[in-house]
């Protein structure tokens, strides 16, 4: 999963106005016997590598809302 990067907020322009820019998040999930996330890259010291991280988090609560849990993955950011 390949997730673009934007500059929100751009001055007067409130939630209007953003700006589209090339760096992009990439996840990869794969199944794994244990859960682990592993986060590399710019800024990856200021990104949880545990349950706190938001794309896992988030993960977690789709399944959650659709009555299901998620299997044992590798998160790779």
């Amino acid at each position: 999963m390949s997730v673009p990067s934007s500059s929100a907020n751009l001055g007067p322009g409130f939630d209007t106005l953003g700006l589209a820019l090339s760096p992009a998040l990439l996840c990869e999930f794969t199944l794994a016997a244990a859960t682990s996330i592993s986060v590399t890259g710019r800024d990856a010291a200021l990104i949880p590598a545990s349950g706190e991280n938001l794309v896992w988090s988030t993960a977690n609560e789709v399944a959650r809302r659709q009555g299901r849990s998620l299997p044992h993955l590798k998160l790779d950011m």
